[in-house]
């Protein structure tokens, strides 16, 4: 498939810059407002004594922007790993997002660290005194040691990769010496690994041990997938207002629009392939202590969820 050709910025046939000034206190408008009604929820929920349903919903979206964070760091990590040129453009944008990782993403973890022994049924006294065959199988990591040790494991992870490829990044804004661009490429090569384990590591903590039962080795496949798919859409957006604003007009052209298309497809694929070989998988053995998961989720409004994920994607 042949490429683009670059386009000036500096052409006159383009719209003019979007005017921003009415919506750019809008972002910080609407957190205030999700602060606001978290707390509300939070409060009714104690009142209630149903912390549970307020401790899943925070969860939920605990993961879906830490998503985001973790897509980011992949791209930047991928960057220095290939050499790409071509990303130059838009490493900034994504070294900005991974930073959320550490301390806002880690501060918004708080809830869940509190209410973890509710929101996990293996942390209970009984099931740790006498656990089953599935959280004995599992032990030591689903333990309550386990799982706050996994969890500061994940955030000191993303921190130190996140922290040094940003410092070294920003230094090499200062000095342009090639020193930068080399411990940004080791760090890289160690960093991959570390991302991989870390994020595997945290999402079959936080999120697959809602089910402690159940056994899955593309769990964090799948949430790796999902990450990168969202955080190119994000960054794609935000990239073409930059565009629309002439912020970067200097170092982008249609190119990063084209590869950017390309690895949102190439992800939408992956994603799809991930999900559908392990449900066939699951399927074709049909084990009962496997197969209950995908049950649950052909069940009452879940099966909406499912038809939604494969044809909006």
């Amino acid at each position: 498939m042949s490429q683009p050709d670059d386009f000036s910025n500096d052409d006159p046939a383009l719209p003019p810059p979007l005017d921003l000034s009415r919506w750019r206190n809008l972002p910080g408008r609407f957190m205030v407002v999700g602060a606001v009604v978290a707390i509300l929820g939070a409060i009714v929920s104690f009142k209630h004594d149903d912390l549970l349903n307020f401790g899943y919903s925070w969860l939920v979206a605990f993961m879906f922007f830490l998503s985001i964070g973790l897509g980011a760091l992949f791209l930047v990590l991928a960057h220095h790993l290939f050499d790409a040129g071509w990303s130059v453009a838009t490493r900034r944008i994504c070294e900005h997002l991974a930073s959320l990782l550490f301390p806002w993403m880690a501060i918004l973890f708080i809830p869940i660290a509190v209410l973890a022994p509710k929101l996990y049924e293996w942390m209970g006294a009984e099931l740790q005194t006498h656990p089953d065959r599935a959280l004995k199988a599992k032990a030591p990591l689903f333990t309550t040691p386990g799982f706050y040790l996994a969890t500061i494991a994940c955030f000191l992870v993303w921190w130190f990769l996140t922290n040094r490829l940003k410092f070294w990044s920003l230094k090499q804004d200062e000095t342009g010496s090639a020193e930068c661009t080399h411990k940004m490429r080791f760090l890289s090569y160690i960093g991959i690994f570390l991302f991989a384990f870390s994020l595997t590591l945290g999402a079959i903590m936080w999120m697959k041990a809602l089910s402690h039962e159940w056994f899955s080795t593309m769990y964090g496949v799948q949430y790796f997938a999902g990450s990168v798919w969202l955080t190119l859409g994000t960054v794609y957006v935000i990239t073409m207002i930059l565009d629309r604003q002439r912020v970067l007009s200097d170092v982008l052209h249609e190119h990063q629009f084209y590869f950017l298309g390309s690895l949102l497809f190439a992800f939408t694929v992956f994603y799809a392939y991930v999900s559908f070989a392990q449900y066939f998988i699951i399927w074709n053995a049909n084990m009962p202590e496997e197969t209950f998961w995908y049950v649950l989720r052909e069940k009452g409004t879940w099966k909406y969820v499912g038809w939604v994920i494969i044809f909006g994607h």
